[in-house]
Parts: C-alpha cells; sequence; structure tokens
C-alpha cells in the first residue's frame, strides 16, 4: 500500500510541477514578457531527472524488458523441478490491473484508451521472471504471472509465451489449463506454421535430447494429434517453420555481446518479418535493439511506429505514464529502451497544447540524461548518438517549434529552456 501511495504522490507531483510550469509561461507573456529568478526556478523543477521519482514502485523492470540485450530466454531456461515446492501464494490485484491517470486527449490520436492491457501488461512478465519464480519452486506464483500475460490480445503474446505458460500449467497442476493451452499452441501450429507432424515429432526428440523434457512432451502430444485420423494436420505452406519461431534463444545476444552488429540485425530482422501472431512486443523492443546498435536509422523508426501502434491499440494507458515507465527504466541502466519510449512519449503528447509542449520537452530531457549514461558506459557508441539520437532529438524539437496552437513566446521559452 505504501508503494502505491508512493507512486500516486509522483504523479500527482509530476501534474502539479506541469501546471506551474504553464502558469509561469502564461504570466510571463501577459506581463512584461519577462522571467524572475524565481518563475526560473519553477521552471527548472520540471526537470524530471532532478526532483522527480520515477514512479511505477510496484513495477518489476524485468516485467517489460531483458535486463541485457544478451539475454534472449529460451522455452526452457528453468529446469523442471519436483512439485512438493509449490506455494499457494498469487498475485495481488495491484499486480493484475493499473488504475487510468487522468490526462487530457490531445487531438493526434495519442490520449487516453480505455479497457485495454496497461502498458506494464503489454511489455509483460518477463522470461526470467516466470523462471526465478520456478527456480525458487514457487509454482502457483509463476503460474499467476504467466496466466496474466496469456490472457493478453494474441497480438502482445506470442508463441513461445504459451509454451512457457504450458510449463507454469503443468508445474502448478493447472492441468485443465494446460490441455487448453496446448491446443491454442495445435491451432497456431496448423495456421501459421510451414510443417508437418513428422517435423513437429523430429524436432520434439531434438530438445528432448537437450534436456527440454516438458516441452519435448507438449511437442509430441500436438504430433500425435496431428497424426490421429481426420485431424487434417497434413503439410502447411508459405508460412515460418518451427526453426523461424523457436530459434536459438541466445543467438542474437551472443553477436550483440561479440559486437557483431550487424549480424545480430540480420538475425533479428529475419524474425521480426514473421506473421504478427508469432511474434510480441518484447521482441519489438530487441530488435529497435539492433537496429540502434546497427545504425539502421530507418528501420529503428519503423519499429519505434509499430510499438507506438501496439500501445496505443491494446495499451490502457496515458503520455505521462509512457513518460514516467521511460523515467524508471532509465533510472535502471536501460538507457537505449528508454529513449526508445521517451520518443512514442513525445508523439502521445503531441504539441496541441501547452501542456503537450512542457511533457515534449521533458522527453527530450529524457533522452539526453540516457544518452549521456550510454555514452559513459560505451564511449564506442558516439557514431549512434551522431546517426540517430542527435537526428531524433532534433525532430522532437521541431514539434515544439511547430506548434501552431501554442504562442510564439511559449514555443520559445520551452526552446531557450532546453537548448
Amino acid at each position: 500500500m505504501a508503494e502505491k501511495n508512493n507512486k500516486n504522490d509522483s504523479d500527482i507531483t509530476k501534474n502539479n510541477l506541469s501546471r506551474q510550469i504553464v502558469h509561469s509561461i502564461n504570466s510571463s507573456i501577459i506581463t512584461s514578457r519577462q522571467t524572475d529568478d524565481s518563475e526560473m526556478k519553477m521552471i527548472n523543477a520540471s526537470d524530471p531527472t532532478k526532483n522527480i521519482n520515477t514512479g511505477f514502485k510496484d513495477l518489476k523492470i524485468e516485467d517489460c524488458f531483458d535486463k541485457k540485450i544478451q539475454s534472449f530466454p529460451s522455452v526452457s531456461e528453468v529446469t523442471s523441478s519436483p512439485s512438493e515446492g509449490a506455494t499457494n501464494e498469487q498475485p495481488s490485484a495491484s499486480q493484475a490491473t493499473s488504475s487510468l491517470k487522468d490526462m487530457q486527449i490531445n487531438p493526434q490520436g495519442g490520449g487516453v484508451t480505455s479497457r485495454k492491457p496497461t502498458l506494464e501488461d503489454i511489455f509483460a512478465q518477463d522470461y526470467a521472471t516466470v523462471g526465478q519464480l520456478l527456480q525458487e519452486k514457487k509454482y502457483d506464483e509463476a503460474y499467476g504471472v504467466s496466466r496474466q500475460q496469456i490472457r493478453l490480445d494474441p497480438a502482445v503474446s506470442g508463441s513461445k509465451d504459451l509454451v512457457n505458460h504450458y510449463r507454469c500449467c503443468m508445474l502448478a497442476g493447472e492441468a485443465e489449463e494446460a490441455i487448453r493451452t496446448r491446443n491454442q499452441l495445435k491451432s497456431l501450429f496448423k495456421e501459421k506454421f510451414q510443417t508437418t507432424p513428422n517435423k513437429i515429432k523430429t524436432f520434439a526428440d531434438t530438445i528432448r535430447g537437450e534436456g527440454k523434457d516438458m516441452e519435448a512432451n507438449l511437442f509430441s502430444e500436438i504430433a500425435d494429434d496431428f497424426m490421429k485420423p481426420g485431424s487434417h494436420g497434413g503439410v502447411t505452406s508459405l508460412k515460418p517453420t518451427l526453426k523461424d519461431i523457436f530459434p536459438e534463444s541466445d543467438a542474437v545476444g551472443q553477436l550483440v555481446q561479440e559486437k557483431m552488429y550487424g549480424q545480430a540485425f540480420g538475425v533479428s530482422r529475419r524474425q521480426i518479418k514473421l506473421d504478427p501472431a508469432v511474434i510480441g512486443s518484447k521482441d519489438l523492443v530487441n530488435h529497435y535493439r539492433c537496429c540502434m546498435l546497427a545504425e539502421e536509422t530507418e528501420e529503428a523508426i519503423r519499429t519505434k511506429d509499430k510499438l507506438k501502434a501496439l500501445i496505443k491499440e491494446k495499451s490502457q494507458t496515458t503520455p505521462n505514464e509512457i513518460e514516467n515507465f521511460a523515467d524508471t527504466i532509465r533510472g535502471e541502466g536501460r538507457d537505449m529502451e528508454a529513449i526508445l519510449i521517451y520518443q512514442i512519449a513525445a508523439e502521445f503528447y503531441g504539441n496541441q497544447s501547452l501542456e503537450g509542449l512542457v511533457g515534449i520537452a521533458d522527453c527530450v530531457k529524457g533522452v539526453y540524461e540516457s544518452t549521456e549514461v550510454m555514452l559513459s558506459r560505451d564511449k564506442g557508441l558516439k557514431p549512434i548518438v551522431r546517426t540517430h539520437v542527435i537526428s531524433l532529438m532534433r525532430d522532437m524539437r521541431e514539434m515544439i517549434r511547430r506548434s501552431d496552437d501554442v504562442s510564439e513566446e511559449g514555443r520559445c521559452f520551452l526552446e531557450v529552456k532546453l537548448f
């Protein structure tokens, strides 16, 4: 409860600061169009890197992004364990839902959406989180976390999520849901995969040899179902193969670790071009990082636009929440992901109101701070900053300049403050 109150206090503080900024700007325009020292201090208070807590204290960062680019966990990253260690602990209601904060709807279409998954849901519990719970033999809790993700719209959960959920169902003793999950995968195989029952069986034998017994049993059952008379489980065509859908989980991460960014981008790009039904939001985030590292600016922009569309369509969130989320992951050292989310937040704010321009200015500062930290860790990333980050900051500044609905004095005031 205390953590939730802290989060609400942080949001209220930030909204109050934004209102103070607007008031001070309007006051300076009405009077002599000069700002005294006290007004400048009030504007300085809008800097989220100095005065505003990041919020989302209930949110675990692994809920949304891989901790490291090289971490692309496999569907059986956690070894199966005996079930006697299971607990009855279940996720709280606060973990399953997120309150909708008030925010003015902006004419560019980035305002409040309703009755949709939250931003935290779309970038939901990572495999590492569920894996950690399984390692601790907290099977019921792992099942609860996995179930939250799997109940989302299929567009934001992929085939790997289904496989992981099947594991959780089995370990938590949820036999009926395990069967339903297997049937979902079977339907996905029929509709999306280029494969045959024999290929599925061979794939099951292969992963069994790697010690992935639970997944192997799952694929064997699906293969057996396809082989039954009347199952219509024959060859499908012009669809991704099993290896496409379940690639070597650490292949891209290993290439990035070795700083072979061009090759990592190529591998990631093949995966991301699959049918959207078999890729998830985390795949898009990881691909964005590969684009950045490989200096593929145009592809990075396209990937950002896909994520923006996904958030707009599927998420119950506001521009302020998106910015807060970027603050949170920046504070956790996720610099590249933070840059991505700040871009999306700025576009959701829009430039049709003074409040929106203040939000964009905050996002520009967030990108700048993220870049500083990123370069302090690896000066070899300077070319990325030159080719991508500086240009996107320039674009965000242009959003402020191009606003026709805010006075010139207001726009200039923010530009001077920023630059």
